[in-house]
């Protein structure tokens, strides 16, 4: 998933990006409060700010984790812990 949302993004010319962390979130600062906080990064330190959550406990299908790209063509990937119908 993770390399995934980074091909999709370097390959979209992704501008500016915020990261927020959802509800489930794993012990990290940033969930301390519940989440739901947006961090801005650019598209070169989101590897670095995934290993950060990773290397906290997130977990992919059991973790919310939004990634919304501002800028000209405004876009959001959203990683939920539930499955919709």
């Amino acid at each position: 998933m993770r390399r995934a949302a980074e091909t999709f993004l370097h390959t979209h010319g992704a501008g500016p990006l915020e990261v927020m962390l959802g509800f489930c979130t794993p012990e990290h600062p940033e969930a301390a409060d519940g989440g739901f906080n947006t961090k801005q990064v650019t598209l070169d330190d989101l590897p670095a700010v995934m290993q950060d959550y990773l290397d906290h406990g997130f977990s992919f299908g059991d973790h919310d984790l939004f990634l919304a790209v501002t800028g000209d063509r405004p876009f959001t990937i959203q990683y939920c812990h539930e499955v919709s119908d």
